[in-house]
């Protein structure tokens, strides 16, 4: 005979864990759910290369990779071969699984939060223009330089490459550093999520981080990152850079990229902002005075009634 008591009503460990498990992947969903448009794409289609890339490397059909191979930034292939294209992809280019994922950690929030104060297709056109391209020239400018000034042959010009989000990830964090100066509330950041430091020092951290624990990035993109997202914070390039808040609405209305404006996550330039807008249809003025009651303007039913 069983003496043991029934524990059917008992908790279940395996049905605690299987409850948080729920509940993180609901909350990470709901994380991705969010995301606005074009830094959702930006994490698909970097997660969706590092993957087929990855398998393609493990099965040694490409060695950089199938989609890597034209995308990575090479001041050879660049200067050289003409393929000026890879100034404004390479941050597409998969430098690796762990690295594409310790990218995205550092520049996703970055990312996200740019997106929501300046809009979908300014955030594009600032990701591109000011945190891709001009970075991008100047790293195939100094190294240019460099490489002729110490004779470098061609070979060992090939060898130097750039791939993947860090350089996005230096510029995102510098450009929130700079712009949450004005806000005292705005005093720590979270590193990774999950460390919290002192907000002045997140850029200085960031590539300090790609210096020291990712020997493969390269620290004079990082600088020309640096230094281009310091330039739009402080609005000091050239005007014709920098378009005004009407031309991207007239971008949205009219044109290709007006499909996108229907898009689950899309920010137009009319909504952005760091909250949301909350409207009411309640157009009466309301008067009250802190402190007195007011009466209560419905009918109330008792429960149980």
């Amino acid at each position: 005979m069983n003496s043991n008591p029934p524990t059917t009503g008992a908790p279940n460990n395996y049905d605690r864990l299987g409850e948080s498990s729920r509940a993180f992947i609901a909350h990470v969903k709901q994380y991705f759910h969010n995301l606005p448009l074009v830094t959702f794409s930006l994490l698909v289609a970097t997660s969706v290369i590092a993957l087929v890339d990855s398998f393609g490397r493990f099965r040694n059909f490409y060695h950089n990779g199938l989609f890597t191979q034209w995308l990575y930034l090479s001041v050879s292939k660049v200067i050289n071969k003409g393929q000026v294209h890879r100034l404004a992809v390479y941050p597409l280019a998969s430098p690796g699984l762990s690295l594409v994922i310790a990218n995205l950690l550092l520049s996703i929030t970055y990312m996200a939060e740019l997106e929501k104060r300046k809009g979908s297709l300014k955030t594009l056109w600032i990701l591109i223009c000011f945190l891709t391209v001009i970075p991008g020239i100047g790293y195939v400018f100094f190294v240019s330089v460099f490489a002729y000034m110490v004779k470098m042959a061609d070979g060992e010009l090939q060898h130097t490459l750039c791939a993947g989000l860090s350089g996005l990830a230096v510029g995102l964090s510098v450009w929130s550093t700079l712009e949450d100066q004005d806000e005292e509330e705005v005093q720590y950041r979270m590193l990774f999520g999950v460390i919290r430091i002192p907000r002045r020092l997140v850029p200085v951290l960031t590539i300090a981080f790609y210096f020291f624990l990712a020997p493969d990035t390269s620290l004079i993109l990082h600088i020309c990152a640096a230094g281009s997202g310091y330039l739009y914070a402080s609005k000091q390039l050239p005007a014709f850079l920098l378009p005004s808040d009407e031309t991207f609405q007239r971008q949205e209305q009219e044109g290709w990229f007006h499909r996108l404006t229907n898009r689950r996550g899309f920010v137009s330039v009319d909504d952005i902002g760091p909250y949301l807008p909350i409207s009411t249809t309640n157009t009466e003025p309301i008067h009250s005075v802190p402190g007195v009651s007011t009466p209560f303007q419905g009918q109330g039913t008792r429960l149980g009634d």
